[in-house]
């Protein structure tokens, strides 16, 4: 999905996509119905959706140029960098871009996880990956020259319907806030 405005894959084609990942027919229709479940979660939907970054303050009036930003979503984005002299590799599930005058102004990196988890234990989803998520902020903040301010990581608890931020300085003493809060990024 890039937008949701733009329309969800039909059934048949996500069946598909699982039968060619090597899921049996029971497996693929329990893992379609888990993620058109996801969907319906108001915070997800709001992530998935062009409308809930139009709607925030910096959407509407870039003080960088005065042109009207706009938003691009990259999925299943591959990066690599060096972090510390060491070589990090991965792919970011989808990466949110905000630009204006030609240039990268602010992103947004979204994990999503399928663990099961209780809603009332997602801090511990932020302290599991939350150095997986500071790693992509950092090759993030390389490709596009941004400083790590401009850039916010979400973790998506699929399994509790929650969108999850995580702080890029240090998760090890910090809970998530609460599910649907406004981001603040852009």
């Amino acid at each position: 999905i890039e937008w949701l405005e733009d329309g969800v894959p039909e059934e048949e084609q996500l069946l598909r996509i699982a039968r060619r990942l090597g899921a049996t027919p029971d497996q693929s229709r329990r893992h379609l119905e888990r993620f058109r479940k996801s969907l319906e979660h108001p915070a997800i939907r709001e992530l998935l959706s062009r409308a809930g970054y139009q709607d925030r303050p910096a959407q509407r009036n870039d003080a960088r140029g005065g042109e009207a930003p706009t938003v691009g979503v990259r999925n299943e984005c591959p990066i690599a960098t060096l972090e510390d002299g060491l070589f990090v590799a991965g792919t970011i599930d989808r990466l949110v871009l905000l630009s204006s005058g030609g240039r990268i102004q602010a992103a947004e990196v979204i994990d999503y996880k399928t663990d099961p988890v209780e809603p009332n234990r997602t801090g511990d989803l932020v302290r599991r990956y939350g150095d997986q998520l500071r790693a992509y902020a950092n090759a993030v903040a390389c490709m596009y020259d941004l400083p790590r301010e401009r850039i916010a990581t979400r973790l998506v608890s699929l399994s509790a319907g929650r969108v999850l931020e995580v702080p890029i300085e240090t998760a090890d003493d910090t809970e998530p806030p609460a599910q649907g809060g406004q981001l603040t990024l852009f």
